[in-house]
């Protein structure tokens, strides 16, 4: 009886996130993304089933489990091993989540990174990606043809494969979209011991995920880092991704403005968390992970072409003062309407625009040119 009592709420509570006046309208066994959700609802519908279960809920829910039978059956399993107890007002929660809010308030965010930082030395960790049982897991967003995009979330709080959803629904099935969970973003995983660590663990997964199809690298605000650095790792290794597209990245050479562009992005996700963001300890001491793992990165060119679009409302101006580092300076760049988050959320389908045409005209016509010429 469990299994129908809880498929019956979670029905219920997809109905409320889609306006559907009986929980009869949702097809159990039909995948969230044809029933009609984006980041947002996904987001809404794990707050709701936190709040209904009571159980921590990673904010990937629906993602790893992509129909509301196959969360059904999660939330079986949770409820049988976790000891229940009520689910906070906020989705920031626990000590860090306080020690957050009052940063922001006390506007020293740069030395609340800097904590993070040196409290994630303390979380179980992994040294080599063979340690790490399964792999970072990835997430299918879109079915199409053509070069596939597999893409890297930032690491900032809060953040996770899902905020490639409006992304990927924008290219309107023309093409394969995926993306992967940064290793050590789950509260039951070790996080990674080391950049190089972490870099093999993503490589891995999208090497199997890849096979021997053509694809391209998409990266997102400070996870462009992570693209740009498995680039080089697969190229190494004699994989070699199609293309590399960087979507709106700040990584200025000065530490004090690292800081600023910090604090200004974290500022944003506070403020917005309770409509778009979830955040909780584990999340943060993920985060801070990668704050401290990201110095041990000495960048190093790369041979695919690569992408770099900016927001038309940008956070800084390391770009135009000359202050960011070679890397974030491609032959190719181009502006989409927006701020830090609008590219890829309200304005995510001209910046899926941007990256078909540019994908199209720099590696799928030079494919089919290289193929004309075998024949």
């Amino acid at each position: 009886e469990w299994q129908g009592l809880i498929l019956e709420v979670v029905q219920r509570q997809v109905a409320g996130v889609l306006g559907h006046a009986s929980a009869d309208a949702i097809d159990p066994q039909r995948a969230f993304k044809d029933l009609g959700f984006d980041s947002l609802s996904a987001l809404e519908l794990t707050n709701g089933l936190r709040q209904t279960t009571g159980l921590r809920l990673p904010a990937t829910l629906i993602f790893d489990h992509p129909s509301p039978a196959a969360v059904a059956e999660f939330l079986r399993g949770e409820a049988t091993t976790s000891d229940i107890t009520p689910a906070a007002p906020s989705t920031t929660g626990g000590t860090l989540g306080a020690l957050l809010r009052q940063a922001h308030e006390g506007h020293s965010l740069v030395d609340f990174g800097n904590v993070l930082a040196a409290a994630s030395r303390f979380r179980p960790s992994f040294a080599s990606s063979t340690e790490l049982d399964p792999p970072p897991s990835v997430v299918s967003l879109a079915r199409g043809e053509s070069t596939q995009l597999i893409c890297i979330p930032s690491f900032m709080a809060g953040s996770g494969p899902y905020q490639f959803a409006r992304l990927a629904d924008g290219f309107g099935g023309a093409r394969t979209v995926s993306a992967l969970s940064l290793p050590g973003f789950c509260a039951t995983e070790a996080a990674p011991a080391t950049w190089s660590a972490a870099i093999d663990s993503l490589a891995g997964s999208v090497r199997k995920l890849a096979g021997n199809e053509q694809f391209v690298l998409v990266g997102y605000s400070n996870g462009v880092a992570l693209a740009h650095a498995l680039a080089r790792r697969l190229e190494e290794h004699g994989v070699f991704p199609a293309g590399v597209v960087m979507i709106d990245t700040y990584a200025p050479d000065s530490q004090d403005e690292i800081g600023r562009v910090f604090s200004a992005v974290m500022a944003t996700i506070v403020d917005r968390e309770d409509a778009v963001m979830s955040l909780d300890d584990d999340g943060l001491l993920s985060m801070g992970t990668y704050i401290r793992l990201v110095a041990q990165w000495d960048p190093l060119p790369i041979d695919a072409p690569s992408l770099l679009i900016r927001a038309s409302d940008p956070i800084a101006d390391a770009v135009e003062g000359g202050r960011s580092p070679w890397w974030q300076h491609p032959r190719d760049i181009a502006e989409v309407a927006g701020d830090h988050f609008g590219v890829i959320e309200e304005t995510a389908g001209e910046t899926a625009r941007v990256i078909d045409a540019w994908v199209r005209r720099t590696i799928d016509e030079s494919r089919l040119v290289h193929e004309a010429h075998a024949t």
